[in-house]
């Protein structure tokens, strides 16, 4: 739409709400960033889907905030890319646990790093699972110990050669137990090397083997 910023602030929310795909397409950045939190919640999901990247630069991260689950849901993986750091790191546990598994792997390894522990705790096991090598190396130290231990249950071999040693030394006790044999065999020498005494002594015998295998 031709609207000015002024004209799209003064826009009602079942207006907003009205705003068809091809409507949505068109806003630029300046006019999203013109709408309140309110007017950007009101957004209907097939609007929110076609939002264009530069569009979604305008959104401030009280209107990420703002997202409703349904909303977040309708993400697709280049708007998820398209996101900033701060953009992500606002995005509500329930909203990011209803982004698809497909989109998650399309967020970038900039974006992964400005992940919130509370955020990396909320991931499905299918969510986490779905992770590159090149995302799970951006975990955090303090993301990688928030993993829930059914997010650990379920990495998969190959994303196993992506930890560091830092980040096996940040598992907790919990995560460490739960790690399955399949993974572990997977790591290599240098990243065995990253288990700490205290990580060692709660593995199971089937585990300890592991290791040397």
């Amino acid at each position: 739409p031709g609207l000015t910023t002024s004209q799209a602030a003064a826009l009602g929310t079942e207006q907003v709400r009205g705003f068809a795909s091809t409507a949505a397409r068109v806003l630029s950045s300046a006019q999203i960033a013109a709408l309140s939190t309110a007017q950007v919640a009101a957004l209907s999901t097939a609007a929110t889907a076609a939002l264009t990247s530069a569009a979604l630069q305008g959104l401030s991260t009280d209107d990420i905030v703002a997202l409703t689950t349904a909303q977040a849901a309708a993400l697709t993986s280049w708007q998820l890319a398209a996101l900033t750091g701060p953009q992500v790191a606002a995005l509500e546990t329930a909203d990011l646990v209803r982004i698809s598994s497909a989109a998650i792997t399309a967020l970038t390894s900039a974006q992964v790093a400005q992940l919130q522990t509370t955020q990396v705790a909320a991931l499905s096991s299918a969510q986490v699972a779905a992770l590159t090598t090149g995302q799970i190396r951006a975990l955090t130290l303090p993301a990688v110990a928030a993993l829930s231990t059914q997010a650990v249950k379920a990495l998969r071999t190959t994303q196993m050669a992506g930890w560091s040693t830092a980040q096996l030394a940040a598992l907790t006790l919990d995560q460490v137990i739960v790690l399955p044999t399949a993974d572990i065999k997977a790591l290599s020498a240098a990243q065995v090397a990253g288990f700490t005494g205290s990580q060692l002594a709660v593995m199971s015998t089937a585990q300890i083997l592991a290791l040397s295998m």
